[in-house]
């Protein structure tokens, strides 16, 4: 039983990663950004290969290593620039899921235009936020981790292992930066498209739509509003006084005679009577 349930749950995993990743390799083929599927699946750029370097003849091996770990601090802090940025377009993205929740539960028109305006940002407002989410997905890092036999090594060559180990993870971590700011750039672009067809799209209703459109929907939405409508009726009173006949109306003018009716049925023959007297 349970493994029936995990291969279930595992389908519905790998169904959500290829929507998902389907979703996003779209998006950014359709931003202009030449990137492989197996990149997008990745989640990670290849433009920098990392080889370990040959320190057998380094001078000073202190110098290098303080550089390779101020190179890894600066990736580190790459990433945590990029990731407030995203931050902040969560929280635009908020408002306007607001802003279009506000609008599908007020708003009301039959133009197809309008219609068609509005599913078109929606649809954008939908692709930045799996955007943004894509970019806040929970991935495999390369980390520093020291083993026994690199922990055994002689003082320099332990340092030249650990300058390595900086270096790659730099690599590894600038390779995904990378990519993680152009998901970034897609889902700003989609956000601004979402956004400014919802301008557009005010902009129409405030400049196009007739007052007599906007009268008809604010009287459908009183009438359908029962609680508006029990505002305005008020409470039933009570019953008041029996008035006064009125007075008596004048006689109507004779009617057209009606048409002649069928004839009735022939009624049963009587008895026969006495006979009379002499």
């Amino acid at each position: 039983m349970k493994i029936g349930i995990q291969k279930i749950l595992d389908k519905f995993y790998w169904l959500r990663k290829y929507f998902v990743t389907a979703i996003t390799y779209l998006s950014i083929r359709l931003f202009g950004i030449e990137a492989t599927w197996q990149q997008v699946w990745q989640e990670s750029f290849d433009s920098f290969k990392h080889t370990n370097l040959d320190l057998s003849r380094a001078g000073d091996l202190s110098l290098i290593h303080a550089e390779a770990k101020e190179c890894l601090k600066n990736s580190e802090a790459r990433l945590a620039a990029i990731t407030d940025k995203c931050k902040n377009l969560i929280t635009l993205s908020s408002l306007l899921l607001t802003l279009v929740a506000t609008l599908l539960t007020k708003g009301s028109t039959d133009s197809v235009l309008i219609r068609v305006l509005f599913f078109a940002s929606g649809l954008a407002f939908f692709n930045a936020v799996v955007l943004l989410m894509v970019f806040f997905g929970v991935r495999a890092i390369t980390t520093i981790d020291i083993e026994q036999n690199e922990a055994n090594l002689p003082s320099d060559d332990f340092k030249k292992c650990l300058i390595n180990i900086y270096f790659k993870c730099r690599t590894d971590l600038d390779n995904r930066t990378d990519y993680l700011v152009e998901v970034y750039k897609v889902a700003r672009f989609f956000f601004l498209s979402a956004f400014t067809l919802l301008v557009l799209l005010f902009s129409l209703n405030l400049f196009l739509l007739s007052s007599h459109n906007l009268e008809k929907a604010v009287a459908r939405e009183l009438q359908t509003n029962t609680n508006f409508l029990q505002s305005i009726r008020g409470e039933k009173g009570d019953p008041g006084a029996k008035g006064d006949a009125g007075p008596k109306g004048d006689r109507g003018d004779k009617g057209d005679r009606g048409e002649k009716g069928d004839s009735g049925v022939v009624g049963v023959r009587g008895d026969v009577g006495d006979k009379g007297l002499p």
